[in-house]
């Protein structure tokens, strides 16, 4: 049964990996999302404080002063209808990384590849992203500071296709960009697995495997979906939130195979060690009965849920 068109999103969701070549032994930390985030916001200040050069073809609605801002600290607009409290908005990217559970020791000539997914006027500044992670891989990567170089820039495009946008010494191809199409909502159960450790909050705590809510996941992911559509998309999500929220308790969960991943990632600016211990596993869900709630689920694949996303946590994968 498809989904009732209520619901309906216009996020544009560009998803892209990044090919590197490493010119020296390399030793990257398991949190390697977290690792990029780092560099890019290190690069991106530069960017706006004039230290190293931007691109000038920059969109009218952003200056080269802010595009640190943007990126990483990501403010609510001053004239916001929702959020008003909170000190940023979901930011406009996220990286999609795998985590492990030890440093990752790579050799020299090893290719890297780095996936990030851009949301809604984010694509718009695909070669700041571009040029703030060449910049940054160039610096050197992990415990070693090992140079890389970029090889290519790939688009990667709903059913497996993919398509070239950049290599070094050429003009970035723009984009092609649209909502993604989302399949028919399923009749039968469908299993999703959490690829990265998730971090969410459910009645004022961190839910646990034990204490795993497929209903505190999903309305994660409608107002994930809500807050990117309204700050970086085509404006406010027309969609029917009580009712959403009504059905999500028809949603059964079947099947469940979860536990507890202990991970942390260092905090230059806190100088610490910061956790990002979270769920991991696989697990079934009947939501034959909530038809309007299958598009969050479908494109939480590409937005993630929870907390860190922007490192790659909350990475989920659908298998019908």
């Amino acid at each position: 049964m498809p989904p009732s068109g209520r619901h309906m999103s216009n996020l544009s969701i560009g998803n892209y990996l990044l090919n590197f070549r490493i010119e020296e032994d390399c030793l990257l930390p398991p949190a390697t999302g977290s690792m990029w985030r780092g560099l890019l916001g290190h690069e991106l200040q530069r960017m706006s404080t004039g230290e190293a050069a931007a691109p000038t073809d920059l969109p009218c609605w952003i200056s080269r002063t802010r595009l640190y801002e943007y990126f990483i600290q990501t403010p609510p607009p001053p004239d916001t209808p929702a959020m008003r409290r909170y000190p940023h908005v979901p930011h406009p990217y996220a990286f999609a990384m795998p985590l492990h559970e030890e440093d990752v020791r790579l050799p020299a000539n090893t290719h890297l590849e780095l996936r990030i997914a851009l949301f809604g006027k984010a694509n718009e500044l695909l070669n700041v992203a571009i040029l703030a992670l060449v910049r940054a891989a160039a610096g050197g990567l992990g415990k070693w500071r090992a140079r890389a170089s970029l090889l290519r820039v790939t688009q990667l495009l709903p059913g497996g296709e993919s398509r070239h946008v950049f290599a070094p010494g050429e003009q970035l191809r723009q984009p092609v960009l649209a909502a993604p199409e989302v399949p028919p909502a399923p009749t039968t159960a469908v299993r999703l697995r959490l690829l990265t450790p998730l971090r969410l909050q459910h009645q004022g705590r961190l839910m646990k495997p034990e204490t795993f809510s497929p209903q505190a996941l999903l309305m994660n992911l409608v107002r994930r979906h809500s807050m990117l559509h309204l700050f970086h998309g085509p404006g406010e999500l027309q969609a029917d939130f009580r009712a959403l929220k009504s059905d999500s308790q028809k949603v059964r969960l079947v099947d469940a195979d979860l536990r507890w991943q202990r991970l942390a990632r260092y905090s230059a600016r806190q100088k610490q060690s910061v956790p990002l211990d979270g769920i991991i596993g696989s697990f079934v869900l009947d939501i034959s009965q909530a038809p309007d709630l299958w598009p969050f689920l479908w494109l939480g694949q590409f937005t993630h849920a929870g907390k860190g996303t922007v490192f790659g946590l909350g990475q989920l994968k659908v298998e019908t």
